[in-house]
């Protein structure tokens, strides 16, 4: 019997012998690429990242202390009769409520009625039970 050969230049590149491999073209100038640009980044990030983390510088002199105006913190209005709404009556605005309306006032609060007169003759409270009295249950 005699054995069959296969030609090496037939056999996919991860079953070639290492001498047999094709040389990669620009694998090595692409990592050189990669690495140079990697320490570049890295390098920046350093030096103009690490401001990023460090504390801004402390200002010198007393520290400000913030206290109330001078003024009053509440001032009654010069005119305190509220807001004048301008275009109440504009039936685009209130639809088919267009006419002004008429504050509903409530009545007055019934008033309370009078106390009544004490009992003359109130009757007296229940006598609380004595401490020799026992329950039964």
């Amino acid at each position: 019997m005699s054995r069959l050969e296969i030609d090496p230049g037939d056999r996919p590149d991860h079953m070639r012998p290492p001498q047999a491999r094709r040389p990669a073209r620009f694998g090595g100038i692409a990592k050189a690429v990669s690495a140079a640009v990697g320490v570049a980044a890295l390098a920046w990030g350093v030096r103009y990242g690490s401001d990023y983390f460090t504390a801004p510088p402390t200002p010198s002199g007393p520290v400000p202390v913030i206290g109330p105006d001078a003024g009053p913190v509440k001032v009654v209005p010069d005119n305190p009769g509220g807001v004048n709404v301008p275009d109440q009556d504009k039936v685009i605005l209130n639809g088919d409520n267009a006419q002004p309306k008429v504050e509903q006032l409530l009545p007055e609060p019934e008033k309370p009625l009078a106390a009544p007169p004490p009992a003359a003759a109130a009757t007296p409270p229940p006598a609380a039970p004595s401490a020799t009295t026992r329950s039964t249950w």
